[in-house]
C-alpha cells in the first residue's frame, strides 16, 4: 500500500494480515461477523492487487485470535486489538479502541 499526501509519496509498506482486518472493522463501524469481515478483507486486499490463499479465512480467524487477549488463541507481547463483541464463540468481533 501507498500513502500519499497530496503529491508527495510518504510511505509504501506491506500491509500485514491484521492491518487487513483492523481497516476491515474500521470500515464497518467497528464490529461485524466474520461473514462481514471476510467479505471486507477480501475487498481490501483485492484492491490493493493482494492475493488471497486458499486458507485465507484461517488466517483472518488465527490473526483476530492472536491478538485478543480474552480468548486461548492469544499470543502474549500482541497488541490486544479485538475482543468478541457477544461472548466467545458467536462469532462477532469488535475493535478493542
Amino acid at each position: 500500500m501507498l500513502i500519499w499526501f497530496g503529491s508527495d509519496f510518504i510511505l509504501n509498506f506491506k500491509m500485514r494480515w491484521v492491518d487487513y482486518i483492523v481497516l476491515a472493522l474500521e470500515n464497518l463501524d467497528g464490529r461485524a461477523p466474520y461473514k462481514d469481515i471476510y467479505n471486507e478483507v477480501e475487498k481490501l486486499r483485492v484492491r490493493d492487487k493482494q492475493t488471497l490463499p486458499r486458507t485465507w479465512k484461517d488466517n483472518v480467524r488465527g490473526r483476530i485470535e492472536e491478538h485478543s487477549k480474552v480468548v486461548d488463541g492469544y499470543i502474549p507481547g500482541n497488541p490486544d486489538l479485538f475482543y468478541p463483541a457477544e461472548g466467545k464463540g458467536k462469532g462477532i468481533w469488535a475493535l478493542t479502541h
